[in-house]
């Protein structure tokens, strides 16, 4: 599994830092600092992965079978 993503990371003009993840559309976050931002958006990542792949695995068609892909860069 990938470990690593590439973030977006900014500040606000009333302070809160926004952050999101390049190659996860809807991995968005914020925080009060850019560590915390950054921590929201670990956490953001990891629950949208684990729930895309239960829904996956629900509904999978007839014959149909999920496996692991590795992709380097």
């Amino acid at each position: 599994m990938k470990n690593k993503y590439t973030a977006v990371i900014r500040r606000t003009p009333r302070g809160w830092w926004i952050a999101k993840c390049v190659e996860i559309p809807g991995a968005l976050t914020q925080g009060r600092t850019r560590a915390e931002a950054k921590e929201n958006l670990k956490d953001a990542i990891q629950q949208i992965i684990a729930s895309e792949t239960e829904e996956a695995a629900a509904t999978l068609a007839e014959g149909a079978v999920l496996e692991s892909v590795t992709v380097t860069t």
